[in-house]
């Protein structure tokens, strides 16, 4: 959706901001003191650590000599989860449904992870890299809403910290409790 920046400077003079690559065409300081500039979403640099400097211009087109600077980081991706063992080797029996199964895996350390297997959705956070979740026995059986025997496909879907979404990694499972 874009980014805005917002200020302040000396009323009446102009700011020039710059973000990565990009300078924005000078915009004016009203007469609180207070600017707003607009980075497009073609305009923000790529993820990392950057600076935004802001540079007041007079009418006379004297530039301030020290520009003012925030550091920001930008972080529009997650790297989608991944799905290590499902009971071990990917069939899950009689026993191990009774018992709960867990589902694990990696991922950006800090970020939710939900795991949905035939309609059950379960969710954990990643803490050091690595997550856990356990599909307990009550999610298990004949009845609508539960897992049951089969061939399926899980999926796993990773949301960082600043909210972005992964796409989903999947993996086959099989269910055989009979």
């Amino acid at each position: 959706d874009g980014v805005v920046i917002t200020g302040t400077a000396e009323a009446g003079v102009t700011v020039e901001v710059r973000w990565g690559n990009i300078t924005l065409d000078p915009v004016d300081v009203n007469e609180d003191g207070e600017w707003t500039a607009v980075f497009g979403p073609g305009q923000i640099p790529a993820n990392g650590t950057h600076t935004i400097s802001a540079i007041a211009i007079d009418a006379a087109g004297n530039r301030s000599t020290v520009p003012g600077e925030r550091s920001v980081t930008v972080d529009m991706t997650v790297a989608p989860p991944v799905i290590g063992n499902v009971a071990s080797n990917n069939l899950v029996n009689g026993t191990e449904a009774a018992d709960g199964v867990v589902v694990s895996g990696t991922a950006e350390s800090g970020s939710s992870v939900a795991v949905t297997w035939d309609g059950v959705t379960r969710s954990a956070t990643a803490t050091g890299g690595s997550w856990s979740i356990t599909f307990p026995s009550t999610d298990f059986g004949p009845a609508a809403n539960q897992i049951n025997d089969g061939s399926h496909t899980i999926s796993a879907i990773a949301t960082n910290s600043t909210g972005n979404a992964s796409p989903a990694d999947t993996q086959a499972v099989s269910v055989d409790t009979a």
